[in-house]
């Protein structure tokens, strides 16, 4: 598999995960449907407008904890080469 692909992949398997282990986190649950939103094709300004949020405010708060909890996930797979733990 190409590179690019496979870290596409692996990108999405973390944001599965991601969406999984937040599940129905009420604190976190704004982070999780702008993953969501993104993994369906929208992009910021769209998941914003679905949200019924600014892009600003969206930006600045629920896509960088999303983003962080992603990025967290993603370390954790790249160091151990497991996406199932």
């Amino acid at each position: 598999m190409a590179r690019g692909l496979a870290l596409r992949e692996v990108l999405g398997a973390c944001v599965d995960r991601v969406l999984s282990d937040l599940g129905n986190e009420k604190a976190l649950h704004r982070e999780r449907d702008y993953l969501e939103l993104l993994r369906d094709g929208l992009s910021c300004r769209e998941a914003s407008k679905r949200l019924g949020l600014s892009r600003e405010h969206v930006s600045r708060t629920y896509r960088k904890r999303a983003l962080q909890l992603l990025t967290e996930v993603f370390l954790a797979v790249t160091r151990n080469g497991n996406l199932t733990g």
